[in-house]
């Protein structure tokens, strides 16, 4: 049951992110950039060293993919240990910050470090949100729906929300933090977020 709720919500959120991206709204990049520079962080640079490390990059790719396995591996754990309140709040968690996430890319979108800088040409999250913001994508489903938002990063939210979730179990918090630690240092380089994006995730 917890599943399908999952599926179902994951499906709408999807639809709607790729349709608040077509909204046109001014993008936000060079104020994130700004920010960035103003805190003394060159994700340029950062993004050189990352690629330049093949095995780091591996490693870091590995941990940036690890969200959805998280949370599967988690409706499973939680509901066969008995711990359903504990699964339930995690999807509320995740629906609620989902949904706010939704809301704060519709007014301040961002096409990403990626896009910003014209780096990793063939990403196909640049590509299929510049052709939602420029409107010449006009169906959805014709290809596999990517993850477009940028600011906030889920991913750095979902990272600490999932850490929390697993709160009181030694064992499975440390995996967790240690898995979610690498999660935040892998999304500049392999998420293509600004470091911005990450503060905004944290705080959401």
């Amino acid at each position: 049951h917890m599943g399908a709720v999952f599926l179902s919500f994951a499906a709408v959120t999807a639809v709607s992110s790729y349709l608040i991206a077509s909204w046109h709204r001014p993008l936000i990049d060079d104020y994130l950039a700004a920010s960035d520079r103003a805190l003394g962080l060159d994700w340029l640079a950062s993004y050189k060293w990352v690629t330049a490390h093949p095995l780091i990059k591996k490693g870091l790719f590995v941990a940036y993919g690890s969200i959805i396995p998280q949370i599967v591996f988690l409706l499973l754990f939680l509901n066969f240990r008995g711990r359903c309140g504990r699964s339930w709040e995690m999807l509320w968690l995740f629906m609620v910050s989902c949904t706010i996430c939704l809301v704060f890319s519709g007014l301040w979108p961002a096409v990403g470090a990626f896009g910003y800088y014209h780096v990793e040409p063939d990403s196909n999250y640049v590509h299929v949100f510049m052709s939602l913001y420029n409107g010449t994508l006009k169906v959805i489903g014709d290809s596999r729906v990517e993850g477009i938002i940028q600011f906030p990063s889920f991913h750095i939210a979902l990272g600490i929300l999932l850490t929390y979730v697993v709160r009181g179990m030694p064992i499975l918090f440390l995996v967790f933090l240690e898995l979610n630690t690498l999660l935040f240092i892998s999304t500049p380089a392999i998420g293509g977020h600004h470091f911005a994006d990450l503060w905004g995730g944290a705080a959401l």
